[in-house]
């Protein structure tokens, strides 16, 4: 079997379907560790706050004395027929409140060894040719799969569930209890902006927040069984207190490593700067002349700060429930910050950059897209439409997205005994 044959993942015209093809006795490992070159190739560039390419040292050294303490400490835990879930947003304490034990994962514990917790080290960190090139880099990583068997046998995993399946320990960790015959599961966590057949498809079971989620899985070919089971926090989330006072501007982030497996997928950060002028051009034009423009957390506002219009912008520095506690309106690019935005009702305009205004821009995928229902803008001109007839986003629109209560039983049904 040749390297770009290995996997689904694998058949990608760009460096990693070369280096499949190169070198196809490393196929397998290449797989589990995409995510990881991902990041090396593609996550750089001062728009970033911690871009991976010429980090700070206090950064570098930092991150080094975290790993070597985490392979010096041990965490007491009782690993014995617990479930092991590292999934957002407390799932773990919902299971626990079913009688189940829960606990994160070995590899954040310390509960492996000093030479696996080198490794993980070594995944994320080593020069990139040592990775590629390096048999002994290779036995290294296979010693932690079988590590990672040894323990899940031994300790009677009874289910594994993950926030997310693209970092290597998670690819390795979920083919090693598919060997075994454990079962696997990823708890959603984000309004999914990408639908396809190969990511979120790698456990037994992918968990989503509503039916129209669920739906659109299909439609992309997961490979997954999936269930839905609402959200813990979504399905209640409130703000204790509205001050409407603030226009509030989301920008449009990109991508460090490309979350997309099925197809070449990178962003060019010139769009985030498209993004917060078009959107500044649409709000003056109704007569707003000043906002509050929030970052992703991975960005960078000193280099924001560079490119902006700051006699309009301002940039936000609040935790998400003060910025939306004092939000008269919210507009800008689609996230899962609207859900909590429309769940407060609080008017919200999403504007997309689409491929007939940059060619580099994402697809745009469901509920989104789904026009006119659904009052997304693609254009400055529809944005400003959408601003003066208050054409905004309501939480009827999310219907079918999610739940209105959440049922862990849906995740603990498939807990072995």
């Amino acid at each position: 079997m040749s390297g770009t044959e290995y996997g689904c993942d694998m058949i990608i015209n760009n460096y990693l379907g070369q280096l499949m093809e190169s070198y196809p006795e490393k196929a397998e490992m290449l797989e589990w560790m995409k995510y990881a070159l991902d990041n090396r190739v593609y996550y750089f560039g001062q728009h970033f706050k911690t871009p991976y390419e010429a980090r700070p040292l206090k950064i570098r050294l930092q991150t080094r004395l975290a790993s070597l303490y985490q392979q010096m400490k041990t965490v007491a835990v009782s690993y014995d027929g617990a479930v092991i879930s590292n999934a957002y947003f407390n799932v773990a304490d919902y299971i626990k409140k079913e009688g189940y034990r829960v606990v994160l994962p070995p590899w954040q514990t310390g509960n492996i060894s000093k030479g696996a917790q080198e490794t993980l080290y070594r995944m994320m960190y080593a020069d990139f040719n040592q990775v590629i090139l390096s048999d002994e880099f290779q036995q290294s990583v296979y010693r932690l799969r079988d590590e990672l068997k040894e323990f899940f046998e031994k300790n009677h995993t009874p289910f594994l569930l993950l926030a997310n399946d693209l970092t290597p320990i998670h690819r390795i960790a979920i083919d090693v209890c598919k060997e075994i015959g454990i079962p696997t599961g990823i708890f959603l966590h984000g309004l999914p902006a990408r639908y396809d057949s190969v990511d979120d498809s790698r456990t037994d079971y992918l968990f989503v927040w509503g039916e129209k989620i669920k739906e659109n899985y299909i439609k992309a070919g997961c490979k997954a069984t999936i269930v839905v089971t609402g959200h813990p926090n979504f399905s209640s989330f409130t703000i204790s207190e509205l001050k409407p006072e603030n226009v509030v501007v989301l920008s449009r982030s990109i991508n460090g490593a490309p979350s997309i497996s099925d197809r070449h997928c990178v962003d060019e950060r010139g769009i985030c700067l498209q993004h917060i002028f078009a959107v500044e051009t649409a709000l003056k034009s109704v007569g707003i002349n000043h906002a509050v423009l929030r970052l992703h957390p991975s960005e960078n506002p000193e280099w924001y700060a560079k490119f902006m219009d700051k006699n309009f912008y301002t940039l936000d520095t609040n935790p998400l429930g003060y910025t939306l506690g004092h939000a008269k309106m919210v507009t800008g690019y689609i996230s899962t910050v609207m859900l909590d935005t429309v769940l407060n009702g609080i008017p919200c305009y999403p504007y997309v950059i689409d491929k007939d205004t940059n060619i580099f821009a994402d697809d745009i995928v469901s509920p989104f897209c789904n026009k006119p229902e659904f009052p997304t803008a693609t254009s400055v001109e529809e944005l400003k439409n959408n601003l003066r007839l208050g054409k905004c986003v309501t939480k009827e629109h999310f219907d079918g997205y999610i739940n209105s209560s959440f049922d862990v039983s849906k995740i603990t049904q498939f807990i072995k005994s």
